[in-house]
C-alpha cells in the first residue's frame, strides 16, 4: 500500500492517487530571487548588478527581497550572441 507521503506533489498538493495527474499542471516560477537568477543562467550575482543598471534587467521589489522576472531573465539570455 502506498503512503500519502510517497505520493505526487503538484501545484503543493499531495494527490494520493486520487486525482488524475493530467487535471494538474506542476507550478512554475514567474519570478526568481537573485541567488535563484545566478543558479539558473550562470550570469554572476556582480553582473547581473550591472545588467540592472545597464537597464538590460528589472528587479522587483517584494518588501526587502529583489526578484527578477524569468521572463526578463530568458529574454536577456536569448538576446546574447551566439558563440562561434
Amino acid at each position: 500500500m502506498q503512503h500519502l507521503r510517497d505520493a505526487p506533489v503538484f501545484a503543493g498538493v499531495r494527490t494520493g492517487g486520487l486525482l488524475p495527474a493530467r487535471n494538474l499542471k506542476p507550478m512554475t516560477k514567474l519570478a526568481v530571487s537573485i541567488p535563484e537568477a545566478v543558479e539558473m543562467t550562470g550570469i554572476s550575482r556582480t553582473s547581473i548588478y550591472k545588467l540592472f543598471s545597464e537597464k538590460k534587467l528589472t528587479p522587483r521589489k517584494n518588501g526587502r527581497s529583489t526578484l527578477i522576472l524569468v521572463e526578463d531573465l530568458e529574454r536577456y539570455v536569448k538576446s546574447l550572441p551566439v558563440a562561434a
